[in-house]
């Protein structure tokens, strides 16, 4: 069979704004290309600026920008969720797909609810398709879209960087950045209980990825407090090192942070993860065999549902649809397309 991108000729374009910051999204936009590269799809990311690579994370991804390339007919862009309806006056008359990683960012820059206002790019004659990443994401972009030609794909998460990790400090790690609020309460709790007192509390904030997978591997706990998440992949990322993890499931999560690999909370409930924490922090001074059951069971299920094969095949089926649909908006009779619809049941993936 003749790869995909000999039969059907696009070229791929995913736009990236030019932000180095270490936002695990846009790293997720860089491994699309490559996935689409290594397939032979001309895939490339598209900057705003000539020059511009994010270098925070390792990669040689195939690069330009918007000011470099004669976009056309033959071209596909791959627009960001948070651009809302302004995707519409980007690049008008250009093939796109969106690219929805959070579907709690898919109203951003609309106009208000009430207006008369009913424009949206997931709709929108230019737009070819859409792709999301999780259970809960597909199942908001279905109900809000229902006419949308919509995609399911799978993150990885990288076990060569993210290695279990068995031998653990007192330390718990989390990520700072979404409801900071929640996480001054769970640690003043702690502290002021005395909790604190030989145990090491690292905030993840403005690391190297190679220094958060060193700092999740050293953590007996990590607290979540994403939320609202399209998928969560710190957690994920916290499970394969071996944390024990406590906190938001941010709704995009629920498919893997489950009662059977964590300790998922209500949002909101910042007493019930310090009486959690608290009570895993006195375990961890004598029962560690039920702490340790724990992490395996949940690194275990990440490695072996969020796997790169799981993902490269998801994304490259996904393709096959939608460069099948843009052949059709050109005008050229094709097959029937699949819609890729979640596999979920019980919280296994069937593949």
């Amino acid at each position: 069979m003749k790869p995909i991108s000999e039969q059907y000729p696009y070229n791929v374009f995913v736009f990236c704004f030019d932000d180095n910051e270490p936002w695990g999204g846009i790293k997720q936009l860089y491994h699309h290309v490559d996935i689409l590269s290594r397939n032979g799809v001309n895939a490339k990311v598209l900057q705003q600026n000539p020059g511009f690579r994010c270098n925070w994370f390792e990669n040689s991804t195939p690069v330009t920008s918007v000011k470099e390339v004669d976009l056309g007919d033959q071209d596909i862009v791959v627009m960001p969720e948070v651009l809302g309806v302004q995707a519409l006056k980007t690049l008008p008359g250009i093939k796109k797909v969106i690219f929805n990683q959070n579907e709690f960012y898919t109203f951003k820059h609309y106009p208000p609810a009430l207006s008369n206002t009913v424009e949206s790019q997931y709709l929108h004659s230019d737009t070819v398709a859409t792709m999301t990443v999780s259970q809960e994401s597909f199942y908001y972009l279905k109900h809000a879209f229902p006419a949308a030609d919509l995609f399911r794909i799978f993150y990885s998460v990288d076990a060569e960087i993210f290695q279990w990790n068995s031998h653990k400090k007192k330390q718990i790690c989390y990520m700072p950045r979404k409801n900071a609020e929640d996480a001054e309460q769970v640690f003043n709790i702690l502290k002021y209980r005395g909790m604190l007192n030989e145990t090491t509390v690292i905030p993840i904030d403005g690391m190297s990825e190679q220094e958060v997978a060193k700092v999740m591997q050293e953590s007996l706990l990590f607290i979540s407090f994403g939320h609202p998440e399209g998928f969560g992949l710190p957690v994920a990322e916290a499970m394969l090192c071996g944390c024990v993890v406590v906190g938001y499931h941010g709704i995009g999560g629920r498919e893997f942070f489950t009662k059977d690999y964590g300790y998922p909370m209500e949002c909101g409930d910042v007493l019930a993860i310090a009486q959690k924490v608290e009570e895993l922090l006195v375990q961890a001074d004598s029962q560690t065999d039920h702490l340790f059951a724990m992490a395996q069971r949940a690194c275990n299920f990440i490695r072996k549902t969020y796997s790169k094969e799981a993902e490269e095949n998801s994304i490259i089926g996904a393709w096959e649809n939608i460069f099948k649909l843009a052949a059709r908006k050109d005008g050229k009779q094709l097959p029937n397309i699949e819609m890729a619809q979640p596999k979920l049941d019980s919280h296994q993936f069937i593949f």
